[in-house]
């Protein structure tokens, strides 16, 4: 009996938010906050549990192997392909009608989608997905989903018919330490990479890549124009997340930029020029910093990253998609010596400030609490480490 448990990074963008939506260059980096999957083989049917959602799916094989038919679905384990719009009104459906539950639960659509195209043979099995990860924050949580959901699917399906271990575990919330881990090689993580994509493209309709690369892989990724270049190991720098709890409508704040940039392209385009320049300084000094290992004699990379954070939300201001929270976590971090910026989208959500070795424990102690007391939630977390990671009974 094969099992397998899985777990994959959230991200932040640090530098570059909205102008990449222009062709410019954005950092984003993975996070230690995680979604972990566990699958086993189990019973004679298909079974996926949300707990954090309060949501249990459940299907005999019979009904899956009649909707693949149906779909006239052929598997492709190491060729992802994309779901059709026609396919994915069906998927919907089939899950609306069996689970009575809204169409508009794209993750499980994804996940099925994903176990009918990997496997050869369809197995029964469970699988029960937790995760840390803030949901519709823009920290990445739909990605890392699909990463855990694509690598679970896909080295399980490499996995069917290898020899099995003298013992293995029966619990389905079972922690990575009972198992052996996985080496992964860069192919198989390319290949995770891809289906993950597939899944993210249903979630979202046209993702830029970005997120289910980082949760990959892990570490930092330069991204612009479609094409994605890692960048540098960030392990031993930490960021204070800062979640505001004001919602935000992403497409709505990107759609306000590209109106500002086509009413003042001559105002808006330097803007977005000089966040291209914070970028490409921010590479460079993280490279630089990484070859001291981001220790207390990286002070004046330090100040150039702080620098470049201070800049960048400043011009993010200026382009209209910071937002009166965001602000007072920037003022309030600052007081206590921790300079912040909002990331991702803005217009609420989450803020970082950048925590390294020439900050205090005692400030960064003080400004959670004073953010605390705004009703802020706190997250200090290290960035720029592995991605995903696998363990295996066989």
């Amino acid at each position: 009996m094969v099992e397998l448990s899985i777990t994959a990074p959230g991200k932040v963008i640090l530098y570059g938010e909205h102008a990449v939506v222009f062709g410019k260059t954005a950092l984003a980096v993975s996070i230690d906050l995680r979604t972990k999957l566990h699958l086993k083989e189990t019973g004679d049917s298909l079974s996926v549990n949300f707990p954090d959602l309060n949501k249990v799916y459940s299907w005999k094989l019979e009904e899956l192997q009649d909707l693949r038919q149906r779909l006239c679905l052929d598997p492709s384990q190491e060729k992802p392909e994309p779901c059709t719009q026609e396919i994915l009104s069906y998927i919907q459906n089939f899950v609306s009608s069996t689970c009575g539950v809204n169409t508009s639960d794209a993750g499980i659509v994804g996940f099925i989608y994903l176990y009918l195209k990997i496997y050869t043979s369809l197995p029964a099995i469970a699988v029960h997905v937790t995760s840390d990860i803030p949901i519709g924050a823009g920290l990445g949580s739909s990605a890392a989903l699909s990463v855990c959901s694509a690598g679970g699917l896909y080295l399980h399906s490499k996995q069917r018919g290898r020899p099995q271990l003298a013992e293995t575990i029966t619990d389905i919330t079972a922690t990575p330490r009972d198992l052996n881990q996985l080496d992964l090689t860069g192919e198989e993580k390319k290949k995770i990479s891809e289906w993950a994509f597939m899944f993210e493209k249903i979630m979202h309709g046209t993702p830029s890549g970005i997120d289910n690369s980082v949760s990959t892989f892990g570490g930092v990724l330069a991204y612009r124009s479609g094409k994605m270049s890692p960048v540098s190991d960030l392990s031993g720098l930490q960021v204070l997340l800062v979640n505001t709890h004001v919602p935000r409508n992403t497409r709505e704040l990107v759609s306000a930029v590209r109106n500002k940039y086509s009413q003042l392209p001559k105002v808006i385009g330097p803007m977005l020029d000089a966040i291209e320049r914070v970028s490409q300084t921010a590479i460079s000094t993280l490279q630089t910093s990484a070859g001291k290992g981001f220790t207390v004699d990286c002070i004046e990379e330090f100040k150039t990253l702080e620098h470049l954070i201070d800049i960048n939300h400043g011009i993010l201001t200026g382009l209209g998609v910071s937002h009166p929270a965001l602000s007072k976590v920037v003022e309030i971090s600052a007081t206590h010596n921790i300079h912040a910026k909002l990331t991702g989208a803005g217009g609420g959500g989450f803020a970082l400030g950048l925590i390294h070795p020439h900050i205090h424990r005692s400030q960064v102690d003080r400004a959670r609490v004073d953010l605390q007391g705004y009703g802020y939630t706190c997250y200090e977390i290290d960035i720029g480490g592995t991605g995903i990671q696998a363990w295996t009974s066989t």
